[in-house]
């Protein structure tokens, strides 16, 4: 049976959703909620972990609050520009593979909205970690303008 737990990282919460541990590496899924959101709100409503195998950690951070006062990414858009979530999220990843138990070969990156935009931005500027399936649903936009452009 899959454990959630919420814990806490430079200052930010985070959920990781772990199969029973045993002496193995596993995937590792990196899941972003959209604009207003928040980590745990999102792995409830996905129920994801009802679904993933039993050899993949699951992780769902939560964004910083922005100048309008709910949880955003710093996606290249005006939603959250003071934001380093770039270095935030290469720090997490760092502390999860520092455990021993991430296979750094199987990492997988999911967005939604706002979040689907931040996996965006990781694909194209991070040069720490390269994910091995990226999955950025349920972004709709009529205009590029917020997209970074790799």
């Amino acid at each position: 049976m899959r454990v959630s737990r919420i814990l806490t990282f430079n200052g930010r919460e985070y959920v990781v959703n772990t199969p029973p541990f045993v002496e193995q590496t596993y995937a590792l899924g990196l899941l972003l909620h959209g604009g207003g959101g928040d980590g745990e709100t999102f792995r409830a409503g996905m129920n994801i972990g009802s679904t993933v195998g039993e050899d993949t950690i699951l992780v769902f951070p939560t964004a910083t609050i922005n100048q309008d006062g709910f949880p955003a990414w710093n996606s290249g858009g005006p939603f959250n520009p003071l934001a380093d979530d770039i270095t935030y999220l290469n720090s997490l990843l760092d502390a999860m593979i520092d455990t021993g138990r991430v296979d750094v070969d199987r990492m997988y990156l999911f967005g939604h909205s706002n979040g689907a935009m931040m996996c965006y931005r990781i694909i194209c500027e991070n040069t720490t970690y390269t994910f091995q399936g990226s999955d950025v649903g349920k972004f709709v936009t009529t205009s590029t303008q917020w997209l970074v452009t790799c």
